[in-house]
């Protein structure tokens, strides 16, 4: 059974931010608000990630039901990796921060916050850190496998143009798009997209 209309929007409005001043209260006869999956993938150790950045995304994930924004701020020094996620009107939604393979999460706005910030950090590692060793390639595709994980890339005259990811016997865990401008992740299995615009980049 749908939502009558008021209900709909008013979810769009928490899952967006607007009703942050007490995430964990609810009113009676209010919907909570609803979540994308939690989608499960490969993390590589920030030991193994060369480098020192700063990075600013504007990130939108896309399902049946939920249509979301946030902003990135990403930092990358020695073996620490930060994101701090903000939503459109710029409240703080959560930190991230893996060192090796450890990883911990402060999210305040708890159930009011509609994305898993773990699923922008595996993104981010899709999207930045497990490639294909070697590259750029020329054309064609290329291949690798990591811990069960299979990569592969297809290049066109020395550019990404995608990069997928695959378990042993699972359909495919995500398909990236790499656009001019802008980055597309697909998660079929979990049910929604994202699109990844970096509007900062810099080596620190």
């Amino acid at each position: 059974m749908s939502r009558p209309l008021w209900q709909r929007g008013l979810v769009v409005l928490i899952a967006g931010g607007l009703t942050l001043a007490c995430p964990a209260r609810w009113l009676p006869g209010v919907p909570r608000v609803p979540s994308f999956a939690d989608c499960p993938g490969m993390l590589r150790s920030t030991e193994l990630i060369d480098g020192a950045f700063f990075l600013r995304q504007d990130v939108r994930l896309r399902s049946e039901d939920l249509d979301v924004g946030v902003r990135l701020v990403v930092q990358k020094k020695g073996a620490r990796l930060v994101l701090v996620g903000f939503t459109t009107l710029g409240f703080k939604a959560f930190t991230v921060v893996q060192k090796g393979t450890t990883v911990t999460v402060d999210a305040p706005l708890g159930p009011a916050w509609a994305i898993p910030p773990l699923n922008l950090l595996r993104d981010l590692h899709r999207t930045r850190f497990l490639e294909v060793p070697g590259g750029p390639f020329g054309n064609g595709d290329v291949q690798t496998t990591r811990e069960g994980l299979t990569i592969t890339e297809h290049w066109h005259e020395s550019v990404l143009v995608t990069r997928s990811f695959q378990y042993a016997n699972a359909d495919a865990d995500a398909q990236v798009t790499f656009g001019d401008t802008d980055v597309t992740i697909v998660h079929d299995e979990c049910g929604y997209e994202a699109t990844i615009v970096t509007t900062e980049e810099r080596p620190l």
